[in-house]
């Protein structure tokens, strides 16, 4: 299968770590193999370190910038020219699992009205974690994410409120604002 083919394009944004982004980059393999797109954007690029990765992974589409220009901005332009329906957005200290991309794509795939990740358990029970918020309103202030309510009483309903994936059920997807 060709990159044209491709339904996911992978971005992973590194800066300055090499040997997680190997280990990264040799978990993508599969999914290379079958035509996904892989874009790694290498702020602060060591030209040694950049080369190498070029030869141990020429399914990798390297992108060398001399500065670093940040987080969003590396991940603007790794998606830059993507030609697929779906981007993944990795850090470079990501393991995945083989055939994981394909099962993701295939739920996104089946369920065109879904657009926000579902952040894993472990992540959900951190104070505020998940990307699930509500818009911001006049509680925010008082019960956001980072509010001391929050950090205190997390289950109390002005921070339920405001962060939905407090009280998220696993598995299933949910509306968001």
């Amino acid at each position: 299968m060709s990159t044209a083919a491709a339904r996911v394009t992978i971005v992973i944004v590194n800066y300055e770590s090499y040997q997680e982004l190997r280990d990264c980059l040799a978990s993508l393999t599969a999914d290379a193999d079958a035509g996904h797109e892989i874009v790694a954007v290498d702020h602060v690029s060591r030209e040694g370190e950049a080369d190498a990765l070029s030869r141990e992974f020429p399914f990798v589409r390297l992108l060398r910038v001399p500065g670093n220009e940040g987080f969003a901005a590396g991940v603007n332009r790794g998606a830059r020219g993507a030609q697929t329906p779906f981007l993944l957005l990795l850090n470079p200290d990501s393991i995945v699992d083989a055939g994981l991309v394909d099962r993701l794509s295939d739920w996104m795939r089946d369920r065109p009205d879904v657009r926000v990740r579902r952040p894993a358990p472990a992540e959900r029970r951190r104070i505020g974690a998940g990307s699930a918020r509500r818009f911001p309103g006049v509680t925010t202030a008082l019960a956001g994410r980072s509010s001391w309510l929050t950090r205190v009483l997390p289950r109390n309903p002005l921070s339920r409120r405001n962060l939905p994936a407090l009280e998220a059920v696993p598995g299933h997807p949910m509306d968001v604002d």
